[in-house]
């Protein structure tokens, strides 16, 4: 077994061991469109995967990355597996409330992937 099957292995007893410290979200890869002059928008197509992950409140070392906002911000960990690699185009619902993905990091080995939110 290599490295990168024993990391993934890894990973996947880490977030058995979670239990119901999990949250249901639905993250949603935004693929931008063709631009469309007529109603001056993009036709962009979303695909949503709804998974199970940690939902956790940055440190606040994290939070002075981000410009002083009102909005809530989260800080998700995403198994790769689960999802496609994230991009700020990305968001995030959360009981029916949409955020939007500030900033992302993968683990070497590109087994997880965390994902800093904020309230759209």
């Amino acid at each position: 077994m290599g490295l990168r099957s024993t990391v993934a292995n890894a990973v996947a007893g880490a977030f058995t061991a979670v239990g119901d410290l999990k949250d249901t979200v639905t993250f949603v890869s935004i693929t931008e469109g063709t631009y469309n002059s007529a109603t001056d928008t993009f036709g962009d197509t979303e695909t949503a995967y709804v998974v199970e992950a940690p939902v956790l409140s940055p440190t606040e070392a994290e939070l002075s990355w981000f410009p002083a906002t009102d909005s809530i911000t989260r800080k998700i960990i995403f198994k790769a597996t689960d999802i496609v690699e994230p991009k700020l185009k990305d968001q995030v619902e959360i009981s029916g409330t949409r955020f939007e993905v500030m900033r992302t990091k993968s683990v070497p080995g590109a087994s997880i992937y965390i994902v800093w939110i904020q309230g759209v």
